[in-house]
């Protein structure tokens, strides 16, 4: 051959030629197949995950029937503690209201003399709505009387208990000395002893006052009178 012509590329042998055919192939079925694997990796957790979202749901479930069971129960059992209850609320009723003490003391004034003053007598209401003592045989229609603030036909009412009081469970006696007019109304109402409760000194205190009293008598005449008013406040025990 002459020099200066171009040599001929060598030919690679037909069997190195298939040989890199089949490793090529090779590779492309390798990564073909990782490929799958990690999309198939991902949904593999999916499918344990459903089932544990169902079972708490199913539970749940189950669990309504039994507390519906008890609700329908419980109703069957409130008669025999309902029945219980009213005896045990028959007395507060009656102490949770202020209770005016019996036997006041009435200050006559000092009258002007006359022929039955030696005789003069002093009578007293009690709580319960009696009428006055009867006076003595010997005594005579013009005798004095001292006023009085309870009486078969003076319906006073009691004074009201205050709520602020109540919860705060205070209790107390209040002293008042009550002015009655001729006409059996109150003059003018002062406290004597305090029951150290602001809110019970003015719930007795307001309630006296819109009292009705039988006026004291004179010589059978009705005259202005003071006497004193205790009241009582006093709470159930606990």
């Amino acid at each position: 051959m002459h020099p200066n012509w171009p040599r001929p590329t060598p030919r690679l042998p037909r069997y190195t030629l298939a040989g890199f055919l089949l490793l090529s192939g090779l590779v492309h079925l390798v990564l073909l197949a990782c490929s799958s694997a990690m999309q198939q990796t991902p949904s593999q957790p999916a499918s344990p995950s459903l089932q544990l979202h169902l079972r708490p749901a199913g539970m749940a479930n189950a669990s309504p029937p039994e507390n519906r069971a008890q609700a329908v129960q419980s109703p069957r059992r409130q008669p025999s503690t309902t029945a219980l209850r009213p005896p045990l609320q028959g007395k507060p009723l009656l102490q949770n209201k202020a209770v005016a003490v019996t036997n006041p003391t009435a200050l006559v004034p000092n009258p002007t003399p006359a022929k039955n003053s030696s005789s003069t007598e002093v009578a007293t209401a009690t709580a319960n709505g009696m009428s006055p003592a009867a006076p003595s045989p010997s005594s005579s229609p013009g005798d004095n009387q001292a006023a009085l603030y309870r009486s078969t036909y003076l319906h006073n009412p009691e004074p009201p208990y205050p709520e602020r009081s109540r919860e705060l469970g205070e209790q107390g006696r209040v002293q008042l000395r009550v002015r009655v007019s001729s006409q059996g109304r109150a003059l003018q109402v002062d406290l004597v002893s305090s029951s150290h409760s602001r809110r019970l000194d003015e719930a007795a205190r307001q309630a006296v006052a819109a009292w009705r009293f039988q006026p004291a008598r004179q010589d059978g005449v009705a005259i202005e009178s003071s006497l004193l008013v205790p009241i009582t406040f006093s709470l159930p025990p606990p």
